[in-house]
């Protein structure tokens, strides 16, 4: 009998792979979603997270350069039946990894030059491969036409659907239930929502009081080149908020704020990316 800790662990290990399992039996996404197959976390890790001086990273890194053309050609092969979503956002983020090859390697390589003769062969032996692939997908879009034909649909249908959510979540509940929930908490927020607004408006708690404090709060949106900064200032707040009230224990692990790279747009307006768990060198977590 493992003790409780460890059967945690390797609860949660079965999990993973079970999800995993899934994933590739039956999503099967790899066959469908060219973002499946981008390479650019894998070389990003190795370019911004200084765990080891620039020499050492460097010798992984052309390593995962070199592997690029023939992961690419794999990807041509199984990949079929995309939908346009998916082409239009993958065209955009190798594009991206072109770039950061391109440009972060050259810099790694300005630190280290003696490890050029090894390193920019495979560099543009990547950057080749992935101007080839970009065209490859813009050649599937171009020749289904603006509506694409019958390319499939990205929703994965409820049964498939269902099944990623009981895998995500692991838990008994439904998707009916989840949903049923979720429902119930949104009409009981709602009613808050409607006296907030009311609060900030001036106006009667009501749906039209709503949409003048959203109104007001978009006028006031960020901008392509205030909200990284903003997004420091609100780190810095609310870290010092969590302290003061002494909501919960805070750690100094650093964290860095930062301008998302192109190769990880599309997908979300941020996301947290910090360093593997066993990681022992002096690392940040990236918010981007």
């Amino acid at each position: 009998v493992l003790p409780p800790a460890e059967a945690v662990d390797c609860t949660v290990l079965l999990a993973r792979v079970e999800r995993t399992l899934f994933e590739l039996t039956e999503v099967r996404e790899h066959e469908w979603n060219p973002l499946y197959h981008n390479p650019g976390s894998l070389l990003h890790h190795l370019i911004e997270r200084p765990f080891a001086p620039v020499a050492e990273r460097l010798e992984p890194l052309a390593g995962r350069l070199g592997a690029i053309p023939d992961a690419l050609a794999t990807a041509r092969d199984v990949l079929a039946d995309c939908p346009r979503v998916h082409l239009e956002t993958a065209i955009d983020q190798f594009t991206g990894v072109a770039g950061l090859v391109r440009g972060e390697v050259d810099r790694l390589l300005g630190e280290a030059p003696a490890l050029r003769g090894t390193v920019a062969p495979a560099q543009e032996a990547a950057i080749a491969a992935l101007g080839e692939f970009t065209g490859w997908l813009r050649s599937r879009v171009e020749a289904a036409g603006p509506d694409l034909g019958d390319a499939r649909d990205p929703r994965l249908g409820r049964r498939v659907w269902e099944a990623r959510l009981w895998h995500t979540l692991d838990t008994d509940l439904t998707a009916a239930q989840i949903r049923d929930a979720a429902a119930t908490n949104l009409s009981r927020v709602l009613e808050e929502i409607r006296e907030t607004a009311a609060a900030i408006t001036g106006g009667r708690a009501g749906d039209d009081a709503v949409r003048e404090a959203l109104a007001r709060a978009a006028a006031d949106r960020p901008t392509n080149e205030t909200i990284v900064g903003l997004a420091r200032v609100a780190l810095t707040e609310a870290t010092a908020f969590v302290d003061q009230f002494e909501l919960m224990s805070l750690v100094d692990d650093p964290c860095e704020i930062r301008e998302m790279p192109e190769f990880a747009r599309g997908v979300a307006i941020a996301y947290c990316d910090p360093p593997g768990l066993p990681e022992t060198a002096d690392v940040p977590t990236y918010y981007c």
